[in-house]
Formats: C-alpha cells, sequence, structure tokens
C-alpha cells in the first residue's frame, strides 16, 4: 500500500517558507498561530489518501465502481474483474476463475435491500452474486454495442431497475429484465437514483421522476435553458443531488430544495456523485479530481494534494467514514480522516530529524533539529537560525521559552541564549555549564534549570547566569535528561543509567531499578492535572509516583512499548506517550484506577504507520522533547518530522468489526464451507486431524490494527491470545461436533459480541462407530464366554484324563501286583520247593540234578519275568526305539540256541513316539507269544522281527 498525504490546492509556491505564507493566508484557521503551517503532507484538511494499485494485488488500475455491501466488504469494479476487499486482502473474481462472468471489463456494482451484489458488465450482461454464487441474467438491447448498465436503481419492495447505455430503463421481473421505459428524450440516459417513495433519471434534456410506478418530467429545458443533467444521486432529506448546468443542487418533490452552488473546476464533466454520512456531497469528476461540496464550503482535492489521478471515475462511503475513490488508471483510493499532521521539509524544516520543541508566551514555535539548528515557526514566517545567528553547533538538542520571553538552545556546543537582536550568545562557562546541554526546564518559581553531561548534571540559571545548586553527592560525571518540579516543593532529575533523582529539603533521594522505578534511564517527566508524577523510561515502561508510593505501568497493563520519549496531556484528561512503538493515548484516571489494583482494562488509542505516521519511532532523551501549545494541540518530535495531534479530532469508533469465516482446509485440503440462510452443519470426513481456518474482520480504517481471538469447542475451550493474525490452525483429538470462533476488536478496542461461528462434525472411522464398539464389546463377552467354556472344558478333560491316568496307572498296578503274585510267586514257591527237593536227605543224586537244573532254569525265568516288569513300568523306557532295543535283545535272548534263525529288520533312525506303558506292555506280550507259538508249535526254521512306521502307525 503506497500513502499519499493530502495536501492543499493552493497557488505555486516555491520552498518551504513561501509554503507557510500562503497557507496561513488562505487557511479558515489563519488566526492560530504559526504551528498550524500545513500546505504540503498531513493538511488542514484532515484527510490522508492510501492507494491500492496493481502492485498491492488490484487486477487493474482503471476502478469504475465501488460499493461497500452490507456484509463489510468493499467490492471494486475494475477493467480486469471484479475484486472483493477486506482492508488487507484483494480476492478476484474474473473470467479465468468464474466462468460465469461474462466480461472482466465492470462497469457497475449496486446492492439492493436483499443483500445481491449487481454487477454490470461491459458485454452487457448482468451479474447476481448471492451468498457467494454468480448468476448471469441479459438484458434486451437495440443491437448496439452499448447495452450495458449505466446505472442502477432499487425502488420499493425491493425492486430493481437499469438505466443502459441505449437510452432504455429496464426493471428486473422474475428472473429477467423487462423494458419499463424508453428510449427517453434527449441525447442519451445519463444517470438514475431510486428510494423507497421515488425514482428518479436524468438525461440530456429532463430530470424524471417515477412516483407510485408512473413516470413524468419534471424539470426540462424548456424550464431551464439549457439544462442538462449529468449525474443523479439519492439525497438523505428527500429527493436527488442533480449535477446539471455546472451546479449541485437536490431536487426534492416538484422544485429544487437545495443550492450547493457552482462548480469550482472548468471544462471537467462530472462522473460520479455521493452524498456521505455527515450530509456533504462529493463530486467526481474526470480531470478535475474529486471534490466535497458541503452547506457553506467546498474542499477540493486533486494530484497536488496526494491523488494518484485527476480522472475520478467514481466515489462512496463506507460505514466508518472514509471515502474511497475508483480512478481512471490511479487504481483504488482511500481518503481517510487523520487527526494529526506531519511537518517536515516539505513544510519549510531545514530537516526532518526533529529533538525537541517549544511554544513561546508569544505563540511561536521553537523547533530544535538534529544537524539543521534551530527554526521558529511565527505567524506567517518561517526563521532558521544557525552560525550566521550565533549557533555556532547545528545539533539543537533542547529548546526552552521561559517565563521571561528568552530563547534558550542546548546544543552539542553548549548553552546558547537568544539575544534582543536576534542572535545567540554562548552562556556554558564549562565550570558550572558544560559543553553538552540535554534538558531545560522553567520551575514555578521562573528559574532555569539545565540538564547537562557532566559538571554535577545540573545547573541553575539566576539572571540568566549559571549557579550551582546545593545538590550534594552527584558525581561530576552525572548526565541529567529530564527535569520535573511537584506541588510539595520537590525537584525531580531524570539520569541516563543512574535513575532518578529527588531533590526535597536538601535531601537528595535517588530511584532506580533495584529501587522501585523500572529502569534507570528517564527520558521524560510529567506532573499532571491532579500533581501525579508520571516517569517516562528507556525500555523500563511508565512510571507512578503518587502518596509516596511508585507503580509502574508494564505490558501487563497493555502499554504497548516499554521506552517513553515523551509524556503530554490534553485537556480531556488523557496521556499521550511518545515511544518507539508510535504514540499512543490512555485515559489518565482509568490508568490511575488500574494501578490501584482495578480490573477492568483500560483502553489503548494508537498513531502507528498503519495510520499514516512516516516512522513510528518518537525522539528521546532531550527535554522538552514535546509540549502542548495554546490551541490545545499536542507536539511530538520524531526522526522523521514533527507531528502534530489535535486530540479534538481523534473519534472512538463504536463499531465493532463484522467477521467473516473465509475459507477452511482439513487436513491441507480445500474445502467449500457451507453458504446461505439454509446452511448445515459441515461433515468432514473420518480421519481428519488437522484444520486451518482463515478469516477476516471488516474494519477499513486501519486493517493492520485489527485484532482477533478465537477458539475451538468442545476442546479446551480457552480464546487464544489477542493477535493481528487472521488464520488460525487446530489439530483435533478425534471424531465428534465442533464449533469454531473468532471474534475481532477495532483498533479502539471494541470487540464483536458474538463474532463469526461455524460448526461441523467429523466422522468417525468405522472402528470409532458405536455400532462397532457395540459389536467389538459383544465380541469381547462372546471371547470371553467361549474362553471360559473352554477353559472349563479343558478342565473337565483334564480332570477326566487325570482320573484316567489314575485308573490306567491303578489297573496297572494292578497288573503289575498280579504278575508280581502269579510269576514271582508261584516261581519263587517252585524255586523254594526245589531246593528243599534237593536238600532233603536220601534224595538220590541224580533226582537231586535235575531238581537243581530245574531250580537254574526256574530263577532264570524268574529273573526274566522280573526284568519285564521292571522294563514295562519304567518311564524312561517310554519310546520306540526303546521298545525296539528291548524286543530285539528279547528276541537274542529267546533264541539263544540258534535254532530257529532270527533275522531282524528293524530301522536304524525311528520317530521320537511316546508309548504309553500299557501301550508297550501289551506290545512286548504280543511279540513275546509270536516267539513262543513260532518256536513251540510251528516249528520254524527262521522268525524274522520286522517293525515299520507307516503314516504314524507301527506295523
Amino acid at each position: 500500500m503506497r500513502v499519499g498525504r493530502l495536501r492543499l490546492g493552493l497557488v505555486a509556491v516555491l520552498g518551504g517558507l513561501t509554503c507557510l505564507m500562503a497557507w496561513a493566508a488562505e487557511s479558515p484557521n489563519a488566526h492560530r498561530p504559526p504551528n498550524d503551517a500545513t500546505p504540503h503532507g498531513s493538511p488542514a484538511s484532515g484527510f490522508r489518501v492510501d492507494v491500492w494499485q496493481t502492485e498491492e494485488g488490484l487486477p487493474h488500475n482503471t476502478v469504475t465502481a465501488v460499493t461497500q455491501t452490507a456484509d463489510g466488504y468493499l467490492w471494486a469494479g475494475t477493467q480486469g474483474g471484479l475484486v472483493r476487499f477486506d482492508g488487507v486482502r484483494f480476492t478476484v473474481f474474473d473470467t479465468h476463475n468464474t466462468p460465469s462472468f461474462p466480461s472482466d471489463r465492470i462497469v457497475q456494482l449496486h446492492e439492493d435491500p436483499a443483500g445481491t451484489l449487481w454487477i454490470g458488465t461491459e458485454l452487457g450482461g448482468v451479474v447476481a452474486a448471492r451468498h457467494g454464487q454468480f448468476e448471469v441474467y441479459r438484458a434486451p438491447g437495440l443491437g448496439t454495442a452499448h447495452n450495458y448498465a449505466r446505472a442502477f436503481a432499487s425502488g420499493p419492495a425491493d425492486e430493481l431497475w437499469m438505466v443502459t447505455c441505449e437510452w432504455q430503463t429496464l426493471r428486473f421481473d422474475r428472473g429477467t429484465f423487462v423494458r419499463e421505459l424508453g428510449p427517453l428524450p434527449g441525447q442519451a440516459c445519463f444517470s438514475a437514483a431510486g428510494g423507497p417513495d421515488d425514482q428518479w433519471i436524468g438525461t440530456s434534456s429532463a430530470l424524471f421522476r417515477r412516483h407510485q410506478g408512473n413516470w413524468k418530467p419534471v424539470w426540462t429545458a424548456a424550464q431551464e435553458p439549457g439544462f442538462r443533467v449529468e449525474v443523479l444521486t439519492p439525497a438523505r432529506a428527500g429527493g436527488c443531488w442533480v449535477a446539471a448546468n455546472r451546479r449541485l443542487r437536490r431536487f426534492a418533490g416538484d422544485a429544487w430544495a437545495e443550492d450547493r452552488g457552482a462548480y469550482t473546476w472548468t471544462n471537467r464533466p462530472v462522473y460520479a456523485l455521493h452524498e456521505d454520512s455527515s450530509a456533504q456531497v462529493w463530486v467526481a469528476t474526470l480531470g478535475a479530481g474529486v471534490h466535497r461540496f458541503g452547506p457553506t464550503e467546498v474542499l477540493s482535492l486533486t494530484t497536488a494534494d496526494g491523488l494518484p489521478t485527476d480522472l475520478i471515475r467514481c466515489v462512496t462511503e463506507d460505514r466508518e467514514g472514509n471515502v474511497w475513490l475508483g480512478t481512471e488508471g490511479g487504481g483504488l483510493c482511500r481518503l481517510k480522516a487523520s487527526p494529526f499532521q506531519v511537518l517536515g521539509k516539505r513544510e519549510g524544516l531545514p530537516s526532518e530529524q526533529v529533538l525537541s520543541v517549544s511554544e513561546s508566551a508569544e505563540g511561536s514555535l521553537w523547533v530544535g533539529t538534529n544537524g539543521d539548528g534551530l527554526t521558529q515557526l511565527r505567524g506567517n514566517q518561517v526563521t532558521r537560525f544557525g552560525p550566521d545567528q550565533g549557533l555556532d553547533n547545528g545539533h539543537v538538542w533542547s529548546v526552552l521559552a521561559d517565563t521571561q520571553g528568552t530563547i534558550w538552545a542546548g546544543t552539542w556546543g553548549g548553552l546558547f541564549a537568544q539575544q534582543p537582536d536576534g542572535s545567540f550568545e554562548l552562556r556554558s562557562d564549562f565550570t558550572r555549564v558544560s559543553g553538552q546541554v540535554l534538558g531545560l526546564f522553567a520551575d514555578q518559581q521562573g528559574s532555569v534549570w539545565v540538564g547537562q553531561q557532566g559538571l554535577g548534571g545540573v545547573a541553575r540559571l539566576d539572571q540568566g547566569r549559571p549557579v550551582v545548586p546545593p545538590l550534594p553527592g552527584l558525581p561530576d560525571a552525572e548526565d541529567v535528561r529530564a527535569m520535573a518540579q511537584t506541588s510539595d516543593g520537590s525537584r525531580w532529575f531524570g539520569t541516563s543509567g543512574h535513575g532518578l533523582i529527588r531533590w526535597k529539603d536538601g535531601v537528595v533521594t535517588r530511584y532506580g531499578r533495584t529501587n522501585q522505578l523500572g529502569a534507570d534511564t528517564v527520558w521524560a517527566l510529567h506532573v499532571d492535572l491532579t500533581g501525579t508524577l508520571w516517569v517516562g523510561t528507556y525500555r523500563g515502561g511508565l512510571a507512578n509516583f503518587r502518596d509516596e508510593t511508585w507503580r509502574v505501568v508494564t505490558s501487563e497493563h497493555g502499554l504497548p512499548d516499554s521506552t517513553i520519549c515523551q509524556i503530554l496531556e490534553d485537556e480531556q484528561g488523557h496521556l499521550w506517550l511518545g515511544t518507539y512503538a508510535g504514540i499512543w493515548r490512555v485515559e489518565r484516571d482509568a490508568l490511575q484506577r488500574l494501578l490501584n489494583g482495578e480490573t477492568k482494562p483500560v483502553s489503548w488509542f494508537g498513531l502507528t504507520k498503519a495510520d499514516g505516521l512516516p516512522g513510528i519511532q518518537c525522539s528521546g532523551g532531550f527535554q522538552p522533547s514535546g509540549c502542548r501549545s495554546r490551541d490545545g494541540r499536542l507536539w511530538f518530535p520524531t526522526p522523521k518530522g514533527l507531528v502534530v495531534v489535535d486530540p479534538t479530532q481523534v473519534r472512538r469508533n463504536p463499531q465493532p468489526p463484522p467477521v467473516l469465516i473465509e475459507s477452511l482446509r482439513v487436513d491441507g485440503r480445500a474445502v467449500a464451507l457451507p453458504t446461505g440462510p439454509l446452511s448445515r452443519r459441515l461433515k468432514l470426513t473420518p480421519g481428519t486431524r488437522q484444520l486451518e481456518f482463515e478469516f477476516t474482520a471488516l474494519s477499513l480504517t486501519a486493517p493492520a490494527k485489527v485484532r482477533f481471538r478465537h477458539r475451538l469447542d468442545p476442546t479446551p475451550a480457552q480464546w487464544s491470545a489477542p493477535g493481528t493474525t487472521r488464520s488460525a490452525t487446530y489439530n483435533l483429538p478425534g471424531p465428534g461436533q465442533y464449533q469454531f470462533t473468532v471474534v475481532a476488536a477495532n483498533p479502539d478496542g471494541v470487540w464483536t459480541p458474538t463474532g463469526a461461528t461455524t460448526e461441523f462434525e467429523v466422522l468417525p472411522q468405522f472402528w470409532e462407530t458405536s455400532w462397532f464398539a457395540l459389536g467389538t464389546t459383544l465380541l469381547g463377552v462372546l471371547t470371553v464366554a467361549g474362553t471360559a467354556r473352554h477353559w472349563v472344558r479343558r478342565s473337565w478333560q483334564q480332570r477326566l484324563e487325570r482320573a484316567e491316568r489314575e485308573r490306567t496307572l491303578e489297573r496297572e498296578r494292578a497288573r503289575i501286583a498280579r504278575d508280581l503274585h502269579d510269576e514271582l510267586g508261584a516261581g519263587l514257591t517252585q524255586v523254594a520247593l526245589l531246593g528243599e527237593l534237593a536238600g532233603e536227605e536220601g534224595t538220590a543224586p541224580s533226582e537231586q540234578r535235575a531238581h537243581l537244573d530245574t531250580l537254574k532254569i526256574r530263577s532264570r525265568q524268574l529273573t526274566r519275568s522280573l526284568d519285564e516288569i521292571v522294563w514295562a513300568v519304567n518311564p524312561r523306557c517310554d519310546s520306540l526305539s526303546s521298545l525296539a532295543s528291548y524286543l530285539t535283545q528279547f528276541a537274542g535272548e529267546f533264541l539263544v540256541t540258534g535254532q530257529p534263525r532270527l533275522r531282524l529288520d528293524i530301522p536304524v533312525d525311528l520317530p521320537a513316539h511316546t508309548l504309553p506303558v500299557g501301550v508297550r506292555h501289551h506290545l512286548f506280550l504280543a511279540v513275546k507269544e509270536a516267539f513262543n507259538n513260532a518256536a513251540k508249535h510251528a516249528r520254524a526254521t527262521e522268525i524274522t522281527l520286522r517293525l515299520r512306521v507307516v503314516q504314524n502307525r507301527l506295523d
């Protein structure tokens, strides 16, 4: 955005002095002191010009129509498309991104009472914008190339009608345009104006009025020779304003009701009219700039006053009082009421690096600059003082007009005093007043105090000569920058790096960073109308001394910047602070109540670059650094000029800005927001995790200073900290219903009560749905039940198996007992009997040998039977390989005689199968029986023992 500064259209002048004189002669406030001299820069008209062109995003520098719609957006029609503007961002609609547009060349814009924006294009198509959608209508024509809108107007009951450049009047009726009147008499149909009761059309020869559906001429060339209407616009007081016959008049009923006077320009046609909220009529011309007709005066603004061109196509006012101009080739302009002016080289000052300013008793303004001497603004004269007038050093750090009328200048080379002949004389003796004077102060007794570097930091002048004051304990290297006196007789001295010194009743007390004060460098001191001392520090904030107590204002209280260069007070009870972040105003009593513990926040009003300041940093560290002149205006020195603020022109804006949510991105993908009166809650796809909202607040006065707060419910619903960012990003915890809300505050701190909201629902993944949870729960229950049933069955099975094993074990024990009883018991009995027979006396030797042989055989049989029983019950033998080994051993012992022959066919590697004891025992008995049968009964000559394992079967 480029900022132009308005200047009154005065005669051509050369140099700053002549400019100031010419302004003073023509200004209605010429009786004021010369500090009114502002022929260039910020003008006495009170407006500044902001210009937007293609470099700032405008699609074309010719702007043909401008209007603000009910939602707060500013719309501009250009020859390169339609533009929507929120004060910060341009959104362009053209044939490339809006295919429904018949043409990029926009000629007219009009919003009807229903909120539809009607857009006239040069190719004859009329586009209606409703709820973000565009619909094209065709108007009946006469077959020429001029079938496009010259003007729109609204009638009763939301009626819309249009005047075309083919001299026709068309009315929009149930979705189509129908011819209502025309062609009208005269060469062309120029303009139209509409209201709830009357509609008006002006032509090259007559003024027509439509009343109760009937058209009739109410003023013609027959009644006023040469009558020719140029442009019409509705009048707030009724009727319409008519630019005709080089005069601006209001027609109401059947007669002229008001005459604002003749044109102040020549040979330039009028292209547009607009009556603003203060009943002043703005007249846009093609070639003569723009003119504001008031009841008694006319203000003319041209390129000499900062306009980019004098070719003005359209003019309108927004709801905040800003006037917008569409130009031919110059872009979009805003005329903004400004409460301040800036004086610099163009206004006659020798330098824009201003350090000090003071007003004399006779009304002159004295300005000290950094390197370019001292300047006096007196009446219609600007006088510069430099080496030729005795100021051998141009670095004037401090200038003071004392109560005796003497002008004192503190410079890099010492202290100078003006003599009766206007020259300056050096007063530094370099023993009591040093060569570096930083501050000057006149106390209540009329004495002048000098703040300086070295020599104790301070000196008092008596009869214009330096006197060392009794300030004990101050080092020679003291550096005093600011001075003040309170009603209790205390004198205060602000230093650079050594805190604030209080001298009362001969006692010196020092305050600093470690002693209640916020910093050790003090740049500004001010005693307000209630007697309270205010202290401005370098990077330590604003301090307040009252009732022997210090309180410090910091950013926690809303202080915009911690470096305070100037503290001034207006007649309305406000403190004005010059800082490194602009000029800020705060209500003194409200700030005092806040420091006393009241929780209600105070409102800070600021002037920054967004308001047209050439720079936001004020000059600090010198006194007097700023002043309030007799007319109530406040003067702030800055490195980029002398800023003059008129507190009476500061108007608090009570209107909160409309807030709109413009776009939404879901996980990086753009999603269309619901529009229209019946919009429903937005449903987002499952798995959505991140949302990015873009929003805006439609305050067009200082959009860069609008602040936002937002929150997302039902996440931890805390408002975000106020900020100027127009977007917000949230990470969602999961599916559910959410509501995003954003509110905004205008630059005066007025917040929207409700703001803008959008509701949406993040759909769950299938595993996050209630039916899935229910099914999962049911499945879990069934799984638990099935698992429990399985474990119960398994427990019973294990119990049955354990019981079966116990029964098997019991059977095996019983079998073993039987075997032991049957085999071993009977065998042992037989062995015992044979032993007895063999040992009886009288038994023949042959019979004894027979008994012993039988005894040996039986003993071996018993041993084998015992071995079989032990093998059968040994758990280490419960394998297939153990069975094979035992059978092989048994077969070898059974056929020890070699008859019949034994053939073994047993695999070397047998599977590691486990054989229960019962199975193993029965297999062994079966083999044993087979061997007995083969050997005893079959009389076999060869016995083959073969083992095969086939598919887990033993053959």
